[in-house]
């Protein structure tokens, strides 16, 4: 099996042999239902909540083998909008959830249902997922241990995410189930429901993120921006850096006066002692070349006080500009 991450509705699925049928997406609501929920939502699109939603579900998978080291596939859809309540309502009971207290001044909750908690702890204590239904009951103390780790994990995917548009953190709260944080926010409040069905080997479960719209108010601004596509090299400050260390940089400048193509036979003839006439007098072509990179062309001369100098023409690819060069003279 390997990591993959699917954006797509799933289809419903069967109950095994058991007799339990393990949570899944919340199913599409028929069209009245759906207009009659956004309509009572009251709330502005917020196209790049989709976006880190969608980047949280690809993570999510690679995260959980590279600190967990077990591997796992990822379902999602793009999330949803519900009030407090009814949200809360489709958590199973005995859901493990915590309540992040963010840096925007509002709350985030974060759960996940037996069916994953379970999976995850036989595959962390060396065993294998069963595909028996978990037992009907709150989360013992170590139960609760498990999912603070995989939930404080969550947080800090979501974290990194929000974070590549505007700052935010999550401190995490207790454990505590759906009932018990009922009464955080009112029961009519508006949140973003993301859910992520996460399946280890036979088994798959349930993590999902509410998000309170007047928890993102903070954040609104950004986060209702139209998604274009990512933008490579936008980061002016990492520019500026290279533009600066670029300007310090050292450069080795060859100046080629002449290339003379010779017979070997001729070559090996040589001697100490032997004088070779290389053809070229001052007025001549000279090239400068960097790393055997030809960047300039230029005529050969000397100054007032006898040092030979070139003076630059034109770059290199440049056709050779037509008449006599100026003498080069000067102090």
């Amino acid at each position: 099996m390997t990591d993959e991450i699917r954006l797509d509705t799933p289809e419903p699925q069967r109950a095994d042999d058991s007799g339990f049928e393990p949570m899944g997406l919340s199913p599409p609501r028929p069209l009245e239902e759906e207009i009659i929920a956004r309509a009572s939502a009251n709330h502005e699109p917020l196209p790049m909540l989709d976006v880190i939603c969608a980047r949280i579900a690809a993570g999510f998978s690679p995260m959980l083998k590279s600190q967990n080291g077990f591997l796992s596939e990822t379902d999602a859809r793009a999330p949803h909008y519900d009030s407090w309540g009814h949200a809360l309502a489709g958590l199973h009971r005995d859901s493990c959830a915590v309540i992040g207290q963010s840096t925007w001044g509002g709350p985030v909750l974060f759960a996940l249902d037996p069916q994953f908690l379970h999976a995850v702890m036989a595959v962390m204590l060396g065993g294998a997922p069963g595909r028996d239904a978990p037992p009907q009951r709150a989360p013992t103390v170590l139960e609760k241990a498990f999912a603070a780790r995989l939930l404080g994990q969550a947080a800090q995917e979501a974290e990194q995410h929000f974070s590549r548009i505007t700052e935010v953190g999550f401190r995490l709260e207790p454990i505590e189930s759906p009932v018990q944080i009922a009464s955080l926010l009112a029961g009519s409040a508006q949140v973003a429901v993301f859910e992520m069905q996460v399946t280890l080997g036979s088994v798959t479960g349930l993590l999902t993120i509410l998000l309170p719209l007047d928890t993102l108010e903070p954040a609104r601004a950004h986060l209702g921006k139209m998604f274009l596509g990512e933008r490579l090299g936008g980061d002016a400050s990492w520019r500026d850096h290279f533009a600066g260390q670029i300007g310090t940089a050292t450069l080795q400048i060859e100046a080629e006066l002449h290339r003379l193509p010779l017979p070997l036979a001729e070559v090996l003839s040589w001697k100490p002692g032997v004088t070779l006439d290389l053809g070229i007098t001052l007025g001549t072509e000279a090239t400068l070349r960097c790393s055997d990179r030809a960047i300039l062309h230029g005529v050969t001369g000397r100054r007032k006080n006898g040092r030979v100098a070139v003076k630059i023409t034109r770059e290199a690819g440049e056709p050779a500009p037509r008449g006599d060069d100026d003498d080069l003279l000067g102090d």
